[in-house]
């Protein structure tokens, strides 16, 4: 027996006062970030994130867990963290994979929530929406949030926007997610551990 679409969101409501000034505050963050990206790719190189770190190096571990956790609000991407954290703190493999998937877990669960706010759901289409939620409540659909968490060249964090907008279940989505993540962050750390090693 087919599962119930998860009821969705109206595609169009209008936004209060407070919702436009959020969504202009953060519009003007993502374009920064974005234009930074562009302008300026090796500011997010994991050298340069590792020497930006280093200035603060009584604070490292507090501060990598902070710009871990609140990158994904200006949809950085998480795999240059994960490697900074591999030349931060080398020996220390198992602390950075558990440290990565907080922070990642963290993050989800700030994009998940605030995706009502940003209104991603206002720019999909009804059958796209409907698609996309008959996915995730799917069976299969965990495998399918697990997958996309594997490879680095997607925008994982896309999944959490679609997830908080159309006010999916949480864990539903969060676990097979971090399951993902956890595969990929295995195999970031281990590569970087042995280049490392070989250096």
């Amino acid at each position: 027996m087919s599962q119930p679409h998860a009821k969705l969101a109206p595609l169009r409501p209008p936004l209060a006062p407070r919702q436009r000034v959020l969504r202009g505050c953060w519009g003007m963050l993502i374009g920064a970030a974005l234009g930074s990206l562009l302008l300026r790719p090796h500011w997010f190189t994991p050298d340069h994130l590792v020497w930006l770190l280093m200035q603060h190096a009584d604070w490292v571990w507090f501060a990598y867990l902070l710009g871990f956790s609140l990158r994904g609000l200006i949809l950085l991407p998480s795999t240059p963290f994960v490697l900074a954290g591999s030349l931060l703190f080398p020996g220390q493999e198992a602390q950075v994979i558990c440290a990565a998937l907080v922070c990642i877990a963290l993050s989800s669960a700030l994009i998940y929530f605030w995706a009502p706010v940003w209104g991603l759901h206002r720019h999909l289409r009804p059958e796209v929406s409907g698609r996309i939620a008959s996915a995730l409540q799917h069976p299969g659909g965990r495998v399918f949030v697990a997958a996309w968490a594997i490879f680095p060249i997607l925008p994982s964090d896309a999944i959490s926007h679609v997830a908080g907008s159309l006010r999916l279940g949480l864990m539903r989505y969060l676990i097979p997610f971090l399951l993902g993540k956890l595969v990929l962050c295995s195999l970031l750390v281990s590569a970087a551990g042995r280049l490392h090693a070989l250096g």
